[in-house]
């Protein structure tokens, strides 16, 4: 696997922005929008994340998690931590 320079990987950013469809641009949450501005680092790691898996979401199976719930603790005397996200 080669190494992409700056001018490729604009170019990268460029293409999906000029093929945004309408409809979605339009639609898309401004609130949503600051949350990417403000969390610019993050925002531009799980970008690349995206990008290193071919532009595409992966769904499997059809499941909702509920992250309120308590969790799993499969063994006594073992206990969950809280985790932030880099």
């Amino acid at each position: 696997m080669s190494k992409i320079s700056k001018k490729q990987l604009l170019k990268v950013v460029t293409t999906l922005v000029d093929n945004l469809p309408e409809d979605e641009v339009e639609n898309f949450d401004s609130e949503i929008a600051q949350a990417i501005i403000d969390g610019r680092q993050t925002s531009a790691r799980e970008f690349m994340r995206f990008l290193k898996n071919r532009a595409r979401v992966h769904v499997i199976g059809n499941h909702v998690i509920d992250c309120s719930a308590d969790p799993l603790i499969p063994v006594k005397g073992w206990a969950a931590e809280e985790h932030r996200h880099p």
